[in-house]
């Protein structure tokens, strides 16, 4: 495989902390070497929300580890060290900055596709302001 000419740090929001949300943080960890390595690509998750704890956020990037350790033993994900936090997803989307948004919510059909629906198009609204 050639040498890469760049590599390339992506900030991430994850909203949506269970089955599938905990798989994408297990497997941002554990092929972080091979996804630099591979494709120059170094994902920074910035910002997480679940519906019980609201946003927690850190521009240097969240402890990924301690995500989950904090989840699957129950614990608020405010109480990851130094973090900011909010106690609505909407409210942590429209402080921060990010380049993606991973939303992974259970959004229901019946309810407008929300409350996912309404994440994306927040996130899509404070990308028009970056």
């Amino acid at each position: 495989m050639a040498a890469l000419d760049a590599v390339t740090e992506t900030r991430l929001w994850l909203v949506g902390l269970g089955t599938v949300g905990q798989w994408l943080l297990r497997a941002l960890h554990s092929q972080a070497p091979t996804l630099v390595s591979r494709y120059g690509f170094v994902p920074k998750v910035i910002g997480v929300a679940n519906a019980r704890d609201g946003f927690v956020y850190n521009s240097s990037g969240l402890d990924l580890l301690t995500l989950l350790e904090l989840v699957s033993s129950e614990r608020s994900i405010a109480e990851h060290p130094g973090v900011r936090h909010w106690p609505s997803t909407v409210e942590g989307l429209g402080a921060t900055e990010a380049d993606v948004l991973v939303e992974v919510t259970s959004s229901s059909a019946e309810d407008g596709g929300d409350p996912g629906a309404t994440h994306i198009r927040d996130a899509l609204v404070a990308g028009s302001r970056w």
